[in-house]
């Protein structure tokens, strides 16, 4: 039988409490382009001032690498709760300031254009998006979060708190891991990797922590729906609805007789007489 050593366990908890603790930085923050750009820097070398990379060591010691570009990102996540008193403190300011970044992004977009004798419009519409690229990955993530929302609000209705708590914990698994893979993705392979590991390290994560609860109320609906659809040339049975196996949501009810029905079957059983007419509907 395999035994952990305590050191072993000590380690791992100790990733397990580092990467807790970037968690937010990384998913709804900075923290990813810092982990991406210095896993870049090491992976393809550092941009020269002739916009070529030197001194790249591509798959040398990558574990090495992406444990130097996670140790950036918490000296990153460090400094930011330092120089403003705290991590979802400095998101509040961010998305506060939102607007007047935009603004400023306008202006100065304009007078640059202007400066180059180019269109001021054009020059104004991507000062606009340059301001507001500033705050996407805070945007984006809540995003994220928040299509996550009627699931754990359906859970929790459904099946209690506990469940609601479960799906929580679901989504902010999938999500980390949505922005890990990401985060990796885009600095060895650029936009188009990034969007890769998006979605690897989210089916990946789902594949571990398992389907959400809107997912597997989804999956039940059509195994009804299959179940009742392969018996739909079954006959009616004492007047049965036949419109009613149209729908999965419907449950047949449970044969049913009355105390005085069950007599009169003993009766005409006991007698040998025939059974004819409505008189022993079970669905009565």
């Amino acid at each position: 039988m395999t035994t952990i050593s305590s050191t072993s366990f000590n380690n791992a908890w100790g990733y397990v409490k580092r990467a807790a603790k970037i968690y937010p930085d990384v998913v709804f923050g900075t923290g990813g382009d810092v982990i991406s750009e210095t896993l870049r820097d090491s992976f393809y070398g550092i941009k020269g001032a002739n916009g070529k990379r030197v001194g790249g060591k591509h798959f040398k010691d990558f574990w090495q690498q992406l444990k130097d570009a996670f140790k950036a990102g918490e000296v990153h996540n460090e400094k930011l709760i330092k120089d403003s008193g705290g991590f979802w403190k400095a998101q509040w300011e961010s998305i506060r300031t939102t607007p007047k970044v935009i603004q400023e992004g306008f202006e100065a977009g304009g007078k640059a254009a202007e400066a180059a004798g180019k269109s001021k419009l054009w020059g104004q519409t991507k000062g606009i998006f340059k301001g507001l690229g500033k705050r996407l990955p805070i945007i984006g993530s809540l995003m994220i979060a928040i299509t996550e929302l009627p699931n754990i609000f359906r859970a929790t209705k459904d099946e209690g708190i506990v469940s609601g708590g479960a799906e929580v914990v679901k989504a902010g698994a999938r999500l980390g891991g949505s922005m890990l893979f990401a985060t990796i993705g885009g600095a060895l392979g650029g936009p188009i990797g990034m969007l890769v590991g998006g979605f690897v390290g989210d089916w990946l994560v789902g594949k571990i922590v398992g389907k959400t609860y809107s997912e597997k109320v989804a999956e039940k609906g059509e195994k009804a729906k299959q179940y009742i659809d392969s018996n739909q040339n079954i006959p009616n049975f004492n007047g049965y609805p036949q419109e009613y196996k149209q729908t999965a949501s419907y449950i047949p009810p449970k044969p049913y007789m009355s105390p005085e029905q069950l007599m009169s079957l003993q009766q005409a059983l006991s007698s040998g007489a025939g059974l004819s007419g409505n008189n022993f509907n079970m669905y009565a």
